[in-house]
């Protein structure tokens, strides 16, 4: 039997946090949340992870820098960013980043989990 897949949330918002932690570990992920990028920095430096599905906008180190500093950690980390309010320069830069996805709050659980599941498909083919 295969290793679950990780997936590292970093959600400053605690309700939802715990959410997308409770419905992931339902589908059978291994999940870890985080409520800062730095504590989501210090988990990559510590363990394996799959995917990482990050806010944009948080207190200290945002998302998209968490993102783009777990890569150099993991360079074969995935990307899914979730966001209430993006602006412009931070849509590109999403975009520059190569994100698997890209979600606006409030989204609906199966938003995510079908990008998940395109990202685990892509990955899943890319390793063939």
């Amino acid at each position: 039997m295969s290793n679950p897949v990780r997936v590292l949330v970093v959600e400053d918002d605690p309700t939802l946090r715990e959410v997308l932690q409770e419905v992931l570990t339902a589908r059978g992920l291994d999940v870890v949340a985080s409520s800062r990028g730095e504590e989501a920095l210090h988990r990559a430096k510590e363990e394996p992870f799959d995917l990482i599905v990050a806010d944009i906008r948080m207190e200290g180190i945002n998302g998209l820098d968490t993102i783009e500093q777990a890569r150099h950690i993991q360079p074969d980390i995935g990307s899914i960013v979730v966001s209430g309010f993006a602006s412009e320069e931070e849509t590109l830069r999403a975009v520059k980043l190569n994100v698997a996805g890209y979600l606006k709050k409030p989204f609906r659980v199966p938003e995510l989990l079908e990008l998940i599941n395109t990202f685990l498909a892509q990955r899943s083919e890319k390793l063939r």
